[in-house]
């Protein structure tokens, strides 16, 4: 017990040490900290953008739009979204979901967010890609970072993409359905 509390001492005071040194040359001009607000200092060319970004509440209203959608039309699918750096948000999948859509419905996801678009068998520039195209694409890209399936959707506010959803359990027109009524 008294080890802890004077580790935890030990601990505190190297905390003052820290800000007390970083005050001292903040003082003394060697660096400069950042404004509260990138306008504060008059500089456009700031390093910083304001953006949007995903939250728990919003992702939780889409899946449960998309679950009601799912219930609709009687089908267990798994739905996956992921925020705008492709990173896992929520994940449910229905009871009756086949485990593979787990994995599906999360690289629709990805997909959709890194590109900015629907998930769909057309490359970059809306062309119809065959299989081996497909392929190539998903293998550059990585397996669980591009898919040519459907049922992917970007989430965008205000112009920007805050990450995707993604829905695999259904056919490609059910998942589709599915994932645009959350978006």
């Amino acid at each position: 017990m008294e080890e802890a509390s004077l580790h935890d001492k030990g601990g505190a005071a190297q905390g003052r040490n820290r800000r007390q040194k970083t005050d001292e040359l903040l003082k003394e001009g060697k660096f400069r900290s950042l404004p509260e607000k990138p306008e504060d200092t008059g500089d456009a060319s700031m390093p910083f953008a304001r953006t949007h970004r995903l939250t728990t509440r919003g992702a939780k209203t889409m899946m449960a739009a998309a679950i009601a959608k799912a219930e609709e039309f009687g089908i267990p699918v798994t739905v996956a979204i992921a925020d705008a750096g492709g990173h896992l948000v929520l994940l449910e999948r229905m009871d009756g979901g086949r485990f593979h859509t787990v994995h599906s419905s999360t690289t629709k996801a990805v997909c959709s967010a890194s590109n900015k678009r629907p998930t769909t068998t057309q490359g970059a520039q809306a062309q119809h890609l065959d299989t081996a195209h497909a392929l190539g694409l998903a293998l550059a890209a990585g397996p669980e970072r591009w898919t040519a399936m459907e049922g992917g959707f970007p989430i965008l506010y205000e112009g920007e993409c805050l990450g995707g959803i993604g829905v695999s359990g259904g056919d490609w027109e059910q998942d589709e359905a599915i994932a645009r009524v959350a978006v």
